[in-house]
């Protein structure tokens, strides 16, 4: 089956030679924006990259943080597909004809559509490789963001005594940055980075978890569940990574790339 059904035409992109402040406007729930040198395209920046350096969105350029991924065509199989997202570790492949891109592929999409084969239906979540990281109540957001990066997921649980209580996503630190880069709380003007003003700032990377409220759009599934069920959960609140429990306490997060390599 070629990935051309699955094609998005509707997609965020901004050339390279503009500020990283106007892309920290256009990223809102897609947390990827494909970037063009004109009318090349040269490649994307992800949300997760620019939380976790230190920068001046009025000042950096966005072509400090592209990353390079490859393109397909509307012809390209969804085996295929599958291979080069997780190659890529990434959550969309843009999609060219004739040398110009004509939409995207979405992971989600791509899992929804493989789920539906019979195999699927047979295989409980704990078949595929879980992600074991969680976080403390008490952990700051720096913590969450490394952990979130090293493990290639969006969105961490909050665990006390093995129990979920809450969840924090990278949508939800997005979120926040978007509107302190707005109103200036976290990002200072440099004639205004006297060591005096920078102690009455704080840091977004310093608050801890606990200032978000990590009780919203919590999706948990049971480590007995059929992989095809969780996917459709996935796909149904357009989460990239869904929780699992055993007995009451959190065993791992499912993610997609694991379900791909499956």
């Amino acid at each position: 089956m070629e990935v051309a059904s699955l094609l998005q035409k509707e997609f965020q992109s901004i050339q390279k030679n503009q500020p990283l402040s106007q892309l920290v406007s256009r990223l809102g729930d897609r947390k990827v924006v494909l970037i063009f040198d004109g009318e090349q395209f040269a490649g994307v920046v992800e949300g997760k990259f620019l939380l976790k350096s230190t920068l001046n969105p009025s000042e950096t350029k966005i072509a400090d943080y592209v990353r390079k991924i490859p393109t397909i065509t509307p012809q390209t199989d969804l085996r295929e597909t599958a291979r080069l997202m997780v190659e890529a570790h990434t959550r969309l492949l843009p999609v060219a004809e004739g040398g110009v891109i004509i939409g995207v592929v979405r992971i989600l999409d791509l899992l929804h559509t493989l789920s539906n084969q019979p195999e699927a239906g047979h295989l409980p979540v704990t078949s595929c490789k879980l992600v074991k990281a969680s976080l403390q109540p008490s952990d700051s957001v720096s913590i969450a963001l490394s952990t979130m990066f090293k493990n290639h997921v969006d969105r961490l649980p909050v665990v006390s005594d093995g129990k979920i209580v809450g969840i924090i996503t990278e949508k939800d630190i997005l979120r926040k940055w978007q509107l302190s880069s707005q109103k200036g709380e976290f990002s200072l003007p440099r004639r205004a980075q006297t060591r005096a003003f920078k102690t009455n700032i704080p840091s977004l990377k310093e608050l801890p978890i606990s200032s978000f409220d990590t009780h919203v759009d919590v999706r948990i599934v049971r480590s007995t569940e059929m992989l095809g069920r969780a996917i459709e959960q996935m796909y149904q609140h357009n989460i990239n990574n869904i929780l699992v429990e055993e007995d009451g306490l959190f065993v791992g997060l499912l993610a997609p790339l694991a379900i791909l390599q499956k």
